[in-house]
């Protein structure tokens, strides 16, 4: 069983009990009640963090590299994303599930 620790601006996931290695971590924004920051563990190491800027941009960190992506979104929908450099458009059906990927080569 998981034990969820939480302060004012963060929360962190143990193993076990309180004491437990802690498999996650996360912080809050104050205002816009979204994670900003999310930490995983592995054996008790960060294995990788992920920023949520905002909405349309992620940065991911881990022992291989910094890794971005980028979304686009028209009236809600996502239409389009850049995931580390690799473009796609995304095509939607009448009720908004994805079923077709357009990748672009440079």
């Amino acid at each position: 069983m998981d034990i969820t620790e939480s302060t004012m601006s963060s929360t962190r996931i143990r193993n076990s009990s309180s004491s437990g290695i802690i498999l996650e971590e996360y912080v809050w924004h104050p205002v816009e009640e979204r994670v900003l920051i999310k930490d995983v563990f592995y054996s008790g190491l960060r294995n990788y963090t992920v920023y949520y800027v905002n909405e349309n941009f992620i940065r991911i960190e881990n022992s291989s590299g910094n890794f971005t992506e980028k979304y686009v979104y028209q009236e809600g929908m996502l239409v389009s994303q850049n995931l580390n450099g690799t473009k796609q458009a995304i095509h939607n059906d009448h009720l908004g599930m994805y079923h077709l990927f357009t990748f672009f080569l440079v």
